[in-house]
């Protein structure tokens, strides 16, 4: 997270907004609401049956372990928090920060408050491919549905969690699907904007996968990323 910095129009790529901020609102309230009727309900244990405090005990304790889960998972509380309020923000971004006398470092995220929130950041020399592809809708029908979607692939040098610890590998995906039309369309924007960045791109044979050329492994060697 850091203040809202001047940087050139062409650093800075408005991603299409996902969701509404009324649905988001009603699914982040639901959990909260049953966890304080939960422990509601333990505060009245002498007058409620012992099915419905049975009931209110593993609630909260389901509760309890899956926000922790999901935030070990997410790696802290931080990221955790502002994967959800992202939900809220009204527009969304991926930026090109350029510091002196390092590479230049890709930010995808939303602004809010006067603020820069980061889904993930990385260096440039991190990214690793930029695909897009169809969805399980698509793959069990006969044709083609509007569940087309885009994903960065990038090497962490340090995972923020230890669940993804064994592959040192992150993926980003925009959240929004559509029609391969309109989701081409973005993945062949996206590419055009990381190339400002300095980064060169091999595309695939169908033009949905655009590996980055000359790029470090995850054991150190550098080479042609397009497997």
């Amino acid at each position: 997270m850091s203040l809202v910095t001047t940087r050139p129009p062409d650093d800075e790529l408005e991603t299409p907004r996902v969701g509404s901020v009324l649905g988001a609102a009603i699914c982040y309230s639901i959990p909260p609401a049953l966890f304080a009727l939960g422990l509601w309900n333990l505060t009245r244990f002498r007058e409620l049956p012992w099915m419905t405090m049975v009931a209110s005990i593993l609630w909260v304790v389901f509760t309890v372990w899956f926000t922790w889960m999901s935030i070990s998972i997410d790696g802290g509380f931080q990221r955790w928090s502002i994967a959800r309020l992202g939900q809220f923000g009204p527009r969304r971004f991926v930026w090109i920060d350029r510091i002196e006398g390092e590479p230049p470092r890709i930010s995808i995220g939303f602004r809010m408050f006067g603020r820069r929130f980061f889904y993930d950041s990385f260096a440039a020399v991190e990214l690793r491919k930029v695909s897009w592809n169809f969805g399980q809708a698509s793959a069990m029908s006969v044709h083609e549905m509007s569940d087309w979607s885009v994903v960065v692939s990038f090497h962490w040098t340090e995972p923020p969690s230890k669940w993804w610890s064994h592959d040192y590998r992150g993926l980003c995906g925009f959240g929004f699907q559509g029609e391969k039309a309109r989701i081409y369309e973005f993945g062949e924007t996206l590419v055009a904007f990381f190339r400002r960045a300095g980064i060169d791109f091999s595309a695939s044979a169908d033009g949905c996968k655009y590996h980055v050329v000359e790029a470090t492994d995850d054991e150190g060697r550098v080479g042609d990323k397009s497997s």
